[in-house]
């Protein structure tokens, strides 16, 4: 049996395994590929007439309103099945995004094969309605959870589920709000001396802004170098500063990329705003500060985090 052929034989058995006979006949009408991260398998507004399996890789589901703010739905590990079409179609028309978070192998058909196939095949037919009674169990168990669980629960679950050997596949939800209180709960270890009050907006597209109050008088004071401190040579004082930047992250590293720096609304050079986030971050045990845009390893055996609109998405 060829390695392809073992994933897709794994989708049928996390439900319902079916004879090697019966495998043979549905695997041979399938077709199956590769797709790029970021690329989408389903569109919404879209037709289409498809059922998906996905043998390898990592997928997202999720909606998107007329703003074109989206709602992430569902993630899908490898050997998956995806929602059935009937579930995510309306008049043909998909009412949902299947997008690829990572290079991804999917298997393929079309939904009147397989629907005739599962006519044929009682085995065929006990696998998908296994499908289906577990995607609505699944659906209403998450509906719950993420109801009644708070942002301190689920960063304990994301911590507790990094330190277990070897680490379940799990994927955690945070909204813009549940981090905004993480981070003031968790200031003290967190956030660096003299920055205060900070105020995080999730943006999508690995895109953030962090708005906050940082003491001038501080940064000058720790800096200790007589040297120009450019537009802040006119300020003193406790002032709101705003940063915007990208959060880029896969395979369990992570790096910050800044894009812009404004303290009272001015701007500020990007030299000097990489001096005032490093001296704020100055410590005994780090002498030099942190350099925001060092590379770094991602806690807790994270994988991946997706920074959607008004959400942020944990990958383990």
């Amino acid at each position: 049996m060829t390695e392809i052929k073992k994933l897709f034989a794994g989708v049928f058995n996390k439900k319902a395994p079916i004879s090697p006979g019966v495998l043979d006949l549905i695997f041979s009408l399938f077709n199956i590929y590769t797709i790029e991260k970021g690329n989408e398998i389903v569109s919404q507004g879209k037709i289409n007439s498809k059922e998906y399996f996905l043998l390898s890789g990592f997928l997202r589901e999720f909606t998107c309103d007329e703003n074109g703010n989206e709602t992430t739905l569902d993630f899908y590990p490898a050997q998956s099945t995806i929602v059935p079409n009937f579930c995510r179609s309306i008049n043909k028309r998909s009412i949902l995004t299947v997008q690829a978070l990572t290079k991804s192998i999917v298997a393929e058909i079309d939904t009147a094969v397989f629907v005739k196939a599962r006519k044929e095949y009682a085995e065929l037919e006990a696998f998908s309605s296994s499908v289906i009674i577990n995607l609505y169990r699944s659906k209403l168990q998450k509906q719950i959870v993420h109801a009644t669980k708070s942002g301190k629960e689920k960063l304990d679950q994301v911590i507790a589920n990094g330190e277990l050997n070897p680490v379940p596949a799990k994927t955690t939800q945070f909204t813009e709000a549940e981090l905004n209180r993480i981070l003031a709960a968790r200031m003290v270890d967190w956030i660096p001396s003299g920055i205060t009050e900070p105020q995080v907006r999730l943006l999508g597209n690995d895109r953030f802004s962090l708005r906050a109050i940082v003491d001038i008088d501080e940064f000058k004071r720790r800096r200790g170098r007589q040297r120009s401190a450019g537009p802040l040579n006119f300020f003193s004082g406790k002032l709101p500063a705003l940063v915007r930047g990208d959060l880029i992250t896969g395979d369990g590293k992570g790096q910050f990329k800044l894009q812009s720096t404004e303290v009272n609304g001015i701007p500020l050079p990007r030299a000097l705003a990489l001096d005032l986030l490093s001296t704020h971050s100055k410590t005994r045990r780090n002498p030099e500060g942190f350099d925001i845009e060092k590379p770094f390893d991602l806690p807790a055996n994270i994988r991946q985090l997706q920074i959607n609109p008004s959400e942020l998405v944990v990958i383990q």
